[in-house]
């Protein structure tokens, strides 16, 4: 098993921070979702997902060879950074479609309203959309976190 995959494994079983994280009643609410990130910076990625998203860290088992992991949850969604002195940036790509491999995650939120005028609130950037729903479309956002990942919201 590879180094990472094998924290991130490990990472199951450390004692969590906390048992229940708190969440902002305009931080998202989800049925449930799960990601995970390889960042450059973990202080800078996971200050903007608990600022951005409502999101708490609930484990941060000991770093190890050159890798340091935070899992954070709220409102349903649970994300785990991975930060690792051997990552690389990805290439710079205009337009995701030209580039393989995984360019965006979305989550379906409860609170499609509350959690849109969080992001506007808080002067998030706009990756695409808003876009409201209609036509078998859901209304849609997305925004980018600081490695440049592309999070698409979507309203139930």
């Amino acid at each position: 098993m590879r180094p990472m995959l094998l924290l991130a494994f490990a990472a199951g079983f450390a004692t969590p921070l906390s048992a229940q994280p708190e969440t902002a009643t305009a931080g998202l609410r989800t049925a449930g979702a799960f990601f995970a990130v390889s960042v450059g910076s973990l202080p800078v990625t996971q200050a903007w997902y608990e600022q951005t998203l409502g999101l708490r860290v609930v484990l941060r088992p000991p770093a190890g060879a050159g890798v340091s992991v935070v899992v954070l949850e709220g409102g349903g969604l649970m994300v785990e950074l991975i930060e690792s002195a051997r990552s690389r940036p990805a290439p710079a790509v205009d337009d995701p479609l030209t580039r393989q491999g995984l360019f965006k995650v979305g989550v379906i939120i409860e609170n499609y309203e509350a959690f849109l005028q969080r992001i506007r609130d808080r002067g998030i950037p706009f990756a695409f959309g808003p876009f409201p729903g209609g036509n078998g479309q859901r209304a849609n956002f997305a925004v980018r976190d600081p490695s440049g990942t592309l999070l698409q919201f979507f309203a139930r």
